[in-house]
Parts: C-alpha cells; structure tokens; sequence
C-alpha cells in the first residue's frame, strides 16, 4: 500500500449514501477518495483500473452484491482492504470470512469510522516493518521450515498437559449469557464490532472485542494468528508450510487457517514448543 496516501474506493448503489461517507472522509488528511461505484460491476472496473489500497463496500446491492464482489476479486488475487459498510448485521460471518478489515453499521458512528482507520494505518505500519526491514528479510530466508513439519503427538502432548481443569467463558448473545467450555471451541473470529465464536458446527455471534474475549481466554491453549483470528492450539491437527514460505494451520474440523505474516514469527515459536 502507498504510506502516504490510501486511495479509497467508494461503493453504495446510494448516492447520498457515497456523498456522506465521502465528505465524512475529508477529514483524514492521508486519506483520499479516487472514484466511487454505484453497483458490484461497476465497482469492479474501477477497482481493476485504479487498484485502490481500501474500499468502503456496501452489501446488498442490486446485482452482484459486496460479498459477490469479493470473490470476483478473489479470483483475481487482487483484494485491497476491504470494509463493509451495511444496514444489516446478518452478513458478520461472512465478511470475515471474506477477510475484511473491519464492518460498519449504517449510520456509521464517528468514534467507529475513526477506529477502522486507525486500524487501516496499524496494518500499513506492521506491512512496512516486515517488508522494508532487510534484517527482519533475511532472518526469515535463514528459517529452517522444515522444523515446523506436522506432528499429531505433538498436539497430543498439548492436550494431555492443559487438560487438568476444565474452564469455561461467559458469552452474552442478545439477552442470554451461555457458558461455553473452552475445549469446545475451535477458533474465535472479529468481524467489526461482533465476535464469531466457533463451537462445533455451532457459531456464536456476539457483540464484543477481541481485546474482552482475550481476557477470558488468557492463560488458555488460544493463540492469536491474525489480528482478527484467535485458534484453539487443541484443535490443531498439523500445520505446514506452503513452496512461499506462507504457515497454514489444519483445523480438526477440517478447516484450513493461514497465518498472518504479523504472527507468523511468534506461531512459529509456539509451534516449536510443542
């Protein structure tokens, strides 16, 4: 991303809708709004065209909606930061799945809109210490990869020296607070100002922090591997590493998890305590 001015896409088939974030958007000087897009097709030709470090991307739109639009640019391997700003609520799982950097309910707060920007200016500062550091560079080539190859007894031993006490967090959704058992839990996701707590093939979705949920699960077998994913190190079953050095983890479930180059140092020191 260019770290002195993120270029910005707009997209919201409402055209009050993109003048209001726009001039709500004037007052972030390393900021600035190079087009904007009323629909998914549209919005797709001028992401080709400008490559924009960041879009505000609507979700329900006539057409191809934001998610649609995001798998089309998946496609292409060529995603910028992408926030969600929507009315709806339901779409949470789903962005963050999308990897988004962060989702925005409509009308979007003040303090809201500040904090996805600070958190856009927190990624553009970690990707010019890991990219620009030639020492950091080099440490990484010198890794011996192979020593993170898959260990099922590993994990095992994990399993067997933190099973001694079983512990449980408190989770609100809505009205009701549940207590879910920790062991049960396979990985915890952010997505905007909600929390996806995967169970199972259950998937709790609550208004939290990472910071609040980090709290509960401090001292536990739960590693951070993105600023947004928190993984439960008892339900990994291997981990590799791909022909670009990249760390992915394999879930018991089956799902698949990369690891943020932001993380990938410290998983990789954890993983060799294992």
């Amino acid at each position: 991303m260019n770290t002195s001015k993120i270029r910005c896409i707009i997209v919201d088939d409402e055209p009050l809708a993109r003048r209001g974030m726009r001039v709500r958007l004037q007052q972030y000087q390393d900021l600035v709004v190079i087009a904007e897009a009323g629909s998914g097709r549209s919005a797709l030709e001028e992401i080709n065209k400008h490559q924009p470090d960041l879009v505000f991307l609507d979700i329900a739109m006539p057409g191809m909606n934001g998610m649609q639009l995001v798998q089309q640019l998946l496609k292409q391997q060529q995603l910028p930061a992408i926030v969600f700003v929507t009315a709806y609520n339901d779409y949470a799982i789903e962005a963050f799945e999308a990897n988004a950097l962060d989702y925005l309910l409509k009308p979007v707060n003040e303090q809201r809109l500040e904090q996805c920007i600070n958190k856009l200016r927190l990624d553009i500062a970690k990707q010019k210490l890991l990219f620009e550091n030639s020492d950091f560079a080099k440490n990484i080539q010198q890794l011996n990869l192979s020593s993170f190859d898959s260990t099922l007894e590993s994990i095992s031993a994990l399993k067997s020296k933190n099973s001694t006490q079983e512990k449980s967090i408190s989770i609100k959704d809505g009205h009701v607070t549940k207590r879910v058992n920790t062991s049960e839990i396979d990985l915890v996701e952010a997505a905007g100002d909600y929390m996806c707590v995967h169970q199972h093939e259950q998937t709790h979705v609550v208004r939290s922090t990472m910071k609040a949920l980090l709290k509960q699960l401090d001292g536990l077998n739960f590693l951070r591997i993105h600023r947004s994913t928190v993984v439960n190190l008892e339900k990994v079953s291997s981990w590799n590493n791909d022909s670009s050095g990249e760390l992915h983890l394999q879930l018991v479930s089956g799902r698949s998890l990369k690891v943020s180059r932001s993380y990938r140092d410290q998983v990789r020191r954890q993983l060799k305590q294992l």
